[in-house]
């Protein structure tokens, strides 16, 4: 098992400072949008007024029956474009959109926020607005026209903002135009998503005193009473003008189920960061599932050539994100995306933190090699997990988890005893390192002064239960070897070889209670020795001083002679012979 790990000599990597309240379009992470407008009035032919922008169900909408499109230069109403956030004033339409709501109203209170995604300040005479969303870790500028949906009575279709402001139906539209309609706003299942992709930052799910903590908060913020949102599972946003956002995305090989990738991070100052992995949104790929992420997080000495697991998180979502506290020095990070069918998405990568991180895909590695990492990975975590000790300290094994990674790992530090146990593990876990086995056992055998690793994969995610156990039955320790295993493990793993031609070899093998001789004969006359033995802590068949052993070894014969070891708390045992030998 081999891995290289590639070290650049020198970083000369410059990636421009990105502040989550500066202006999106000012870093190298922002996509321009290709069009222009060269008319008195805009009208974006890209997202039409046209029915199916507003459901894919033709019969939910209908034109000039209970919709109509306006401009906002139409409508009788003085006109701002956001100038006031205040969280009851943020209204249902006929949309069953409550989480994009959800997320509108938690921003409120962040007012800065909100006005940084609009990159048109204020009211157009042109009609044309430009906003930036984050997408996938990149901020995109969407560039929408003014014509929003109202009913036949003159009130907004869908959401809107309560007063002379125009931002609620406007973001509105930019997600909609993203997704392809409107409908497509009452897909959003997590509030979080919407938090992000207005944001840029991460989300991680709070615990429940977090929760408590941060509703006491947003009700004390907002004045009023927020008891709708405890329905909800909620997760913190970490807003913070000093942190930096670093985006890169990852090559997959075309139409793949299956995707592992290995990144390289460097560390030149300690830092608070957060590490994400994000995937193409459901909603944009009309898709039903999201891939399994998984990724875990190493330190790795170079001088060494060690390892050490310092994160690791596995979960169906589209955003994956693991909070890092960071020494100087080099990591790497294990990624595996999971589909349920093949696919040609894309991954992205970003940190987001107080410091400057540096990202390098290790495209070179084999997928030979990838696992040899992922097994050395799990080798490093083993060392520092508590062991289970079977009869006595030379027989362990050690049982654990990393991501979606259940493993258990057997050592069998013994001679001459053999460990053999029958593991009975649940349908959901597949065995990656064995043969596959469509049962939920496996019989293994552990040999003298052998280590064994068996790593499961944990094929379903289940919130309610994340509990994948792996049972030990009918565990038996069996030694000392009986002949014929001792004669193959003395020619497989001698301690010694006497060498008489090429057709006739002494094959010698030291074990924890006792030592043996194997005489191998291939050739095709007879062997014939006469043997002075001298035992040290020694005896063979309850004889300390045996004199004298005439041996004879037929042809293509092999014979076994074993010597126990008479005092086991000594560490010293031995044989001298004086031999005579010839071929008849």
């Amino acid at each position: 098992m081999g891995c290289i790990v590639y070290q650049q000599d020198s970083m000369e990597i410059r990636i421009p400072n990105q502040s989550l309240y500066d202006e999106p379009y000012k870093n190298n992470h922002f996509t321009k949008s290709k069009l222009t407008c060269n008319q008195p009035e805009y009208t974006d032919e890209t997202f039409q007024r046209i029915n199916i922008n507003l459901s894919k169900d033709q019969r939910r909408f209908e034109p000039q029956k209970n919709y109509q499109w306006k401009r906002i230069s139409q409508s009788n109403t003085n006109q701002n474009l956001c100038s006031e956030f205040k969280y009851e004033q943020i209204k249902k339409g006929e949309l069953n959109n409550d989480q994009f709501l959800n997320a509108l109203r938690i921003l409120s209170s962040q007012d800065i926020i909100l006005k940084k995604i609009f990159l048109t300040k204020q009211i157009q005479i042109n009609c044309q607005y430009k906003l930036v969303l984050n997408q996938q870790g990149l901020w995109q500028e969407i560039i929408i026209d003014d014509y929003l949906p109202f009913n036949m009575s003159g009130k907004p279709l869908f959401s809107y903002y309560d007063g002379d402001d125009f931002w609620v139906q406007l973001i509105e539209k930019a997600f909609s135009k993203i997704y392809g309609c409107y409908e497509k706003l009452e897909q959003i299942e997590m509030v979080n998503e919407l938090l992000r992709d207005i944001t840029g930052a991460p989300y991680l799910e709070l615990d429940e005193n977090e929760r408590e903590n941060y509703f006491l908060d947003l009700q004390q913020n907002l004045k009023l009473n927020i008891n709708e949102f405890k329905k909800y599972k909620i997760f913190f946003i970490p807003f913070n003008a000093k942190y930096i956002q670093i985006t890169q995305q990852i090559s997959i090989p075309i139409k793949n189920q299956q995707v592992k990738q290995v990144m390289q991070l460097t560390i030149q100052q300690q830092c608070h960061t957060f590490i994400t992995i994000s995937q193409k949104d459901l909603k944009v790929i009309n898709q039903n599932y999201y891939a399994q992420l998984h990724m875990i997080i190493v330190e790795y000495d170079i001088k060494k050539e060690h390892f050490k697991h310092i994160y690791s998180k596995y979960q169906q979502v589209r955003d994956l994100t693991i909070e890092c506290e960071l020494d100087i020095g080099s990591y790497l990070i294990y990624i595996e995306a999971f589909w349920q069918q093949q696919t040609d998405y894309t991954l992205n990568i970003q940190s987001y933190g107080n410091r400057q991180v540096y990202f390098q895909q290790l495209s070179w590695m084999t997928e030979q090699e990838k696992a040899d990492l992922l097994q050395k990975i799990i080798y490093c975590h083993s060392k520092r997990q508590k062991k289970k000790i079977y009869g006595n300290d030379q027989l362990q094994s050690v049982q654990s988890q990393i991501g979606r990674y259940k493993y258990i790992l057997f050592e069998n530090n013994t001679l001459d005893q053999t460990l053999k146990i029958n593991l009975k593990f649940q349908k959901h876990l597949v065995i990656v390192n064995f043969p596959y086995n469509d049962q939920n056992n496996q019989y293994i055998q552990v040999q003298p002064n052998e280590n064994k690793l068996m790593i499961f994969q944990i094929l379903l995610e289940n919130d309610d239960q994340h509990y994948f156990g792996i049972q030990e039955e009918d565990c038996n320790i069996v030694g000392p070897l009986t002949d014929d295993q001792l004669i193959e493990k003395a020619m497989s793993e001698p301690t010694s070889i006497i060498v008489r031609n090429q057709q006739m070899k002494i094959y010698n093998v030291k074990l924890d209670g006792e030592c043996a001789l194997v005489y191998v004969n291939d050739s095709e006359q007879k062997y014939i020795e006469l043997n002075k033995l001298k035992l040290i802590n020694l005896s063979y068949k309850g004889n300390r001083n045996p004199g004298q052993l005439n041996i004879e070894v037929l042809p293509k014969q092999k014979l076994l002679y074993r010597f126990d070891k008479i005092d086991k708390t000594q560490l010293q045992y031995e044989f001298e012979c004086n031999q005579q030998f010839r071929f008849e």
